[in-house]
């Protein structure tokens, strides 16, 4: 069933994946990082102070506008020192790295929302050296530099790292039972699947797709013509299962199990926007709406989509605390 359901969201998923997400070898080198950390962190280097920064520091909202945070802009110019993963879509010719708070099981760039305002810092070697990739996480030391900019990659960034060190994170310094717990959310689609069902609210909230899916008739094989639409009724029956999901990946350790807790009352309030989204699509399905009432319909959905946006907001808020 789930295969069939989540047809419904390929189409949006391939053009995100198109627009420029460089797919990487997750095999892990041995020796990834050793090139990384050479004879560069010398005498100097080690007298450096780095200030330790973190993920959830990196915007705020005032008034519904979020921007770089002050205390980011208060860094400019200065050593940091920052862990993360990175990103199986950084460069393949390893010039950078895109550091994520976790080890992403999408792309990071398929997002909601102003995607100049991304949760990803691009990593930089001060002496302009490749950065060997690594699945495993790693501690960042070097200068930050804020403000927009666009890289190679055509994404535009607010803020980037220009590091001396790039260092692999010691086992003993793992977190295993979070990590063994993000695993098990991933393998079960937990992650992915409110991220796509996100990005589907949003762009229903777009005019082409009220025109598209309000207004086209397609001729069936048997002659019959019939107004074409998703199965929301379909997709909104398979999200409700995934609060269970999500729960039967309860951790043990009790901070994690309140972690888990906020996660299912996130599914649970997407779904209920997801319900809304649905029953407002669906009424335009038989292509009777005046104009007047397809223009109320989508003041419906823009409305719709801002509660849809905040819980987006809530979603990077709960994944930036599992690195706290």
């Amino acid at each position: 069933m789930k295969k069939n359901l989540l047809a419904i969201t390929m189409c949006i998923i391939v053009v995100f994946t198109l627009a420029g997400c460089d797919s990487k070898t997750s095999e892990v080198q041995n020796d990834n990082l050793n090139s990384n950390n050479q004879t560069m962190a010398n005498s100097t280097n080690k007298n450096k102070t780095y200030s330790k920064i973190k993920f959830s520091e990196m915007y705020e909202t005032k008034d519904g506008v979020k921007n770089i945070s002050e205390i980011y802009k208060s860094l400019d110019g200065k050593e940091v020192e920052m862990t993360g993963y990175m990103a199986v879509q950084s460069p393949l010719d390893e010039s950078y790295i895109y550091l994520v708070n976790q080890p992403y099981v999408s792309c990071p760039f398929c997002a909601i929302g102003d995607i100049t305002k991304l949760e990803i810092i691009p990593v930089y070697m001060a002496d302009s050296s490749a950065i060997k990739y690594t699945e495993n996480g790693v501690t960042i030391k070097g200068k930050l530099e804020v403000g927009e900019k666009v890289d190679a990659l055509d994404y535009t960034t607010q803020c980037r790292i220009y590091a001396d060190k790039v260092e692999e994170i010691k086992e003993a310094d793992v977190d295993t039972e979070l990590q063994t717990y993000y695993a098990n959310l991933s393998q079960a689609g937990m992650i992915i699947d409110i991220q796509t069902l996100q990005m589907n609210i949003e762009y229903a909230t777009k005019e082409e797709y009220l025109a598209e899916f309000g207004t086209t008739k397609v001729e069936m094989y048997d002659g019959v013509v019939e107004y074409y639409a998703p199965d929301m009724i379909g997709y909104v029956n398979y999200i409700k299962e995934c609060p269970d999901i999500v729960m039967a990946c309860m951790p043990e350790r009790a901070d994690l199990q309140a972690l888990n807790t906020e996660l299912y009352d996130l599914y649970e309030k997407q779904i209920k926007v997801l319900e809304e989204f649905a029953i407002l699509i669906l009424s335009n399905q038989d292509g009777t709406k005046t104009d007047s009432e397809k223009e109320a319909l989508y003041d419906s959905l823009l409305a719709l989509n801002d509660d849809n946006l905040k819980l987006y907001d809530e979603f990077n808020a709960w994944n930036n605390k599992l690195r706290e």
